[in-house]
């Protein structure tokens, strides 16, 4: 078997940007390139900095590859675009062929195989990006866990990872749920002062619950 050359940077590094998704009307996947024999030295849930210069102030922000950890030859970084956010505007910008300064990966709250049998997440917005990370690598390497995803968005143009796409679907077990909840229906639903933290968490138990009885399918 040849042998994988594993990245980790302290200093920032200039990766080539050579393919751009769209994957929403404000966020985009990018796809920048590593030498052919060569992945991202990381655990899934681990983070990047990018780096950049913006108005003359140097910036750095920290994102989790989207990208399935141990690929070789590239990894995949998805941004939503925030009128506020400097940096998700800047990697918006780029095109094909400009390069991005990044130095990393670093330890986030990653994925250890075997640290769990049922494993629960709750995110909103681009804040699935860590999760679908680790919920590749568990679904890809057939691990023995049962997964349970309660996903936010203001709206259901906002949905990004289709967990049909990517090959993902035929390998989602019957237990897990994938779920998305919209601004509507969070107005519609909670309770008078509730606050989004204990309305997911109150949804996510409530599922979890559920599973525990029954088998339950894939949702969306």
């Amino acid at each position: 078997m040849d042998r994988v050359t594993r990245i980790k940077t302290t200093t920032p590094s200039l990766y080539p940007l050579t393919a751009i998704l769209t994957d929403t009307h404000d966020t985009k996947t990018f796809r920048f390139a590593l030498p052919a024999d060569a992945t991202l030295d990381m655990l899934p849930g681990d983070y990047l900095y990018v780096h950049a210069t913006i108005n003359g102030k140097s910036v750095k922000r920290p994102y989790t590859p989207s990208s399935l950890p141990g690929t070789a030859g590239f990894f995949d970084l998805t941004v939503k675009r925030y009128e506020t956010g400097v940096m998700s505007k800047y990697l918006h910008d780029r095109r094909v062929g400009d390069t991005v300064l990044m130095n990393g990966p670093r330890q986030g709250g990653h994925w250890v195989d075997g640290m769990a049998k049922k494993v629960g997440f709750v995110a909103a917005g681009t804040g699935i990006t860590p999760m679908i990370s680790i919920i590749r690598w568990i679904l890809t390497k057939r691990l023995d866990a049962e997964l349970f995803l309660v996903f936010a968005n203001k709206t259901d143009a906002d949905i990004m990872f289709e967990m049909s796409g990517n090959g993902m679907s035929e390998r989602i077990r019957p237990s897990t749920v994938i779920m998305s909840w919209n601004s509507r229906q969070w107005d519609g639903q909670r309770e008078p002062g509730a606050s989004p933290l204990k309305f997911f968490a109150d949804i996510f138990l409530l599922r979890v619950q559920r599973l525990s009885s029954s088998s339950v399918g894939h949702h969306r």
